[in-house]
Parts: structure tokens; sequence; C-alpha cells
């Protein structure tokens, strides 16, 4: 039976090209399918081949660079694992910059966040941001704000006559109980090696140790790196994988070679036969990397309390102290454990690339999830989808609704008559975490270089 809650398109593979004969229409759906997903393969094998020959070149960033990413559109917790970098690496005295696309920007001009307007939602809305932004002091005790790093890093760009990495979003933050001094930096923008570059006389300027981690980078070839991450779900058999659009995967899993550390996860949801047959796959394809397995659980809740009804359909008015509902924590949130959603009654309503998994997650935690919403992976909401989930929750008389924290970016600053749970996942290691920390050491132990260079 097709799980209601998958994406739209999952249900269209399992339909034309999942397990059995598709037959009538489906098979031939699923003929051109396969005959896209041959030419991805191909162009995907092509431009492998270009940067292993070095007919691409790549760009070597002065700090070292780490890379997170997958071979599947999604749903294998890249943004835990990031997180979990980003704060081991601030922990021991390393700051960090994120590099990533920046999904979901309503505005693609350039933009950046002091600690009072990303709270308030208006740099942009983008589901991979940070949850918490703080205006940061520098070393020698200045304080300066993101908007005046990002404004040094836009003349940079300038001065290279570029306007294309001008395109970026700068948030600034300090990472939440942090005592080494260092510093947390993301910044979206869709070149990221060129943003990456200009950003480097900045860094340098700034002093102290810098570490670039590229979140969703295994495809992203372009930036070299000293480290490549590549997270596997053991719910993504990597026998038989198809490549999109016949299948789930953007990159044949033959690609695991290139991986120093490979983590397995959503351990916890298979076993048996299942699950050693993709450990066996994974030692196959990367016999020389270390292998990590893990799990991901819901640490916290961030609760809305319910509003007036008559602000559901439309952007509601701002709250007491002046912040809307947003992924940042406002003044009306009320931070709760997980086990605060034990025996309650909810609606679940996301759009990530699994969202059966965050079902599953709300379920392990002891809610009871009476019905669910599910929409397109980075889908920007309306008011017609917010009217959607309050029919949908009025009818099975729910206690709440849950979401994810990235989902809750992309709400900005629409009201509900229901609490609103807002769900952090952490990624827990079972096994292997010494070999991660082992290939981080070394990843560090590149001394940094003087400028970017092309190799």
């Amino acid at each position: 039976m097709n799980n209601p809650f998958s994406h739209p398109l999952e249900r269209i593979f399992a339909a034309a090209s999942g397990s059995g004969r598709p037959t009538g229409g489906w098979a031939l759906v699923g003929a051109w399918l396969d005959c896209i997903s041959a030419l991805y393969r191909r162009y995907v094998q092509a431009k492998n081949a270009a940067y292993g020959i070095g007919l691409f070149r790549q760009v070597r960033l002065p700090w070292p660079t780490i890379s997170v990413g997958n071979l599947t559109l999604g749903g294998t917790g890249k943004t835990p694992m990031v997180m979990w970098l980003a704060g081991y690496l601030a922990e021991s005295g390393t700051s960090v910059v994120v590099l990533s696309r920046g999904y979901g920007r309503v505005d693609s001009r350039p933009s950046a966040g002091t600690s009072d307007s990303l709270a308030r939602g208006t740099a942009a809305k983008d589901d991979e941001a940070f949850g918490v932004d703080v205006t940061h002091r520098f070393a020698g005790g200045a304080a300066r704000s993101a908007q005046e790093l990002a404004d040094e890093i836009r003349v940079e760009l300038e001065g290279q006559k570029d306007g294309r990495a001008g395109r970026a979003m700068f948030e600034l933050r300090s990472h939440r109980g942090l005592a080494s001094g260092a510093r947390v930096l993301r910044v979206a923008c869709p070149e990221r090696a060129r943003v990456a570059s200009a950003m480097a006389p900045v860094l340098d300027r700034l002093g102290g140790k810098w570490v670039f981690l590229l979140d969703d980078g295994l495809q992203h070839r372009r930036l070299a790196r000293d480290l490549d991450v590549v997270m596997v779900s053991f719910l993504e058999p990597l026998a038989g994988a198809r490549l999109f659009p016949a299948g789930a995967f953007r990159e044949p899993p033959s690609s695991l070679h290139r991986a120093q550390v490979v983590v397995l996860t959503h351990v916890d949801t298979v076993g048996g036969g299942t699950a050693r047959r993709q450990r066996e796959a994974v030692r196959r394809l990367a016999p020389d990397a270390a292998v990590v397995e893990g799990s991901h659980r819901i640490s916290s809740v961030r609760v809305f309390p319910a509003t007036r009804a008559q602000n559901v359909a439309s952007p509601g008015p701002a709250a007491p102290g002046g912040a809307p509902l947003s992924g940042r924590v406002g003044p009306e949130a009320e931070n709760r454990d997980a086990d605060w959603l034990k025996g309650k009654r909810m609606l679940a309503f996301c759009g990530i690339g699994k969202p059966a998994q965050f079902v599953s997650s709300l379920t392990s935690a002891g809610g009871v999830v009476v019905a669910s919403v599910p929409f397109p992976d980075h889908h920007a909401y309306e008011s017609r989808d917010i009217s959607a989930i309050v029919a949908r929750a009025t009818k099975n008389e729910v206690d709440l609704l849950a979401t994810t924290e990235k989902d809750v970016n992309r709400l900005g600053e629409y009201r509900f008559p229901f609490p609103l749970a807002v769900v952090a996942v952490d990624l827990e290691f079972t096994s292997g975490v010494e070999g991660l920390k082992a290939e981080i050491s070394r990843a560090l132990g590149r001394p940094p270089a003087g400028a970017p260079l092309l190799i």
C-alpha cells in the first residue's frame, strides 16, 4: 500500500517503475522515465569524469573545506549533520562558514541579517536558515553585526566585478552555549565558490581558525574539499538504485568512492537482512571510508500558542513584542522537551524530502498523529495551504499541529487556531563517531593557503 504521506513523485515512481510490473499507461510512463534517467546518468558520469581528469578545474579555498552531501533527492538528514559538525567544530575553537544554496528564498537581492531583522523574518524566507541569530562580538571587543560583515564581503565582490555572487544572504550567530569564542556564519548563495572566494580576505582580517562547511556539497564539484561526508539512509537501498526521474537517486551509488566518511542514518528503522545488505554495499563501494551509524531523535519542541481563527487565512498581525511566528524563537514560544508530545492528538504537516520520516519521529516520541498534510520539498506556504491544514485539524479534533524547523521558516507570519509544535531533530550516533572525529582532525590539519586557488 502506498504511504499517503509520501511525496507525490514517490507515488509516481512506485506506480511507474517500482516493484512489480507496471501495466498500461504506467508502463509507458516508466519507459520514458527510464530513458530520461539513462541520459541523466550519462551527464553525471561525464561531469564527474571531467573533474576527475582535471578537464574541469576546482577552486581550492584558503581554509579547510568539509562537504556534507548525499546521493538522493533528500531525506537522509543532512541538516542535523551540518548542525552537529558546526557545533563540534565551534566548540573546539574553530569558526565555521556554512555555505548553502539557500532553498526557498523569496528575494534574490543581496541581503544580510542582524539579530533583529532575522528574528522578525525580514531578511528572507529560507528553510535552511539557523533557528536563532544574534549579533556577535568579534576579537578585540568590537561589536559588529552580520550586516557589517556582509557589506565587507560585497565590497570584495564588487572589486571582482562579478554580480552573480552578490545574490547572497548572510547570517551570523553565536553557537548556543559556546564558550570558545568561535563564530558560526551561514552564507546562502547559488554561486558558492565565488562568494566563498570573496570572503577569504575578510576572514583573514578577522583572524582565528576557520573552516568552510559545504551544505549539500557532493554534487557541487566546483569547490575542492578536504573531507567528503556522504549521508546514506537505510531506507534507500543502494542495490538496484535508480537515478532521477525514474528513482530518487541524483548520483549513482558508485560515487560513494569519493567519500572519506559515510554516515548511515535511520539505523533504528530497519533490521535483519535489509540492514546487512546496506552495510555490505557501503563497504563494497567505499572500502576506505570511515562508516558511522546514527538515528534521528526529537530533541526539543517549541510551542506557539493558538491565535484567533480570523487570522488564519492571511498573514497575521505582529505578536506582542513585535515578533511574528517564524523559524526563530519569539517571545511567545515555550520550550518543551520531547516528552511533552506524549499522548497528544496532532496533525502533522511538512514539506521535506521524506515526510513519512517526520510522522515516524512524532510517533516514536509518543505523539498520536491522527491526520497529516504533506507538501513538496521546500514548499512555500500560501493562505490556501493554511486553510487546508486548519480544516483537516478541525475535522479530526486535534490538540495541536506539528511541523519541522525547516517548515516554520517558510510559514512567515501565518497564525493558527491550534497550538503549533515546532520539533527540533538531532542526529544521535550509535557507532563509528571516533572514526568521524579522526577524519575531521585530518581535514583540519591542512595549513591555510594565502588565497583561493584554481587546481
